[in-house]
């Protein structure tokens, strides 16, 4: 019951992907997309956002509060037994 229920989660989490392998767009289509899409923009757009800005040190800080966490988790166990 258990293989079948994660067949069944796997297929489900698969159909996007499917959606993606048949992509038929034409050469033509991209091309136009990249003209209008670069006409569009403006100078004053290309400022960085706070994603851009305080993403990757946001990110690191909470991996390292995360590794800590674990260490301290994974100490306290084995002192715990010993």
């Amino acid at each position: 019951m258990r293989r079948l229920f994660a067949l069944l989660t796997l297929a489900v989490a698969s159909c996007p992907a499917v959606a993606c392998i048949n992509d038929s767009e034409l050469p033509g289509h991209e091309r136009e997309f990249r003209s209008s899409y670069q006409a569009d923009r403006k100078p004053a757009e290309l400022s960085p956002s706070i994603l851009q800005q305080y993403g990757p040190g946001t990110a690191a800080t909470v991996g390292g509060v995360l590794l800590v966490g674990a260490g301290v988790i994974t100490f306290r166990r084995l002192t715990a037994r010993g």
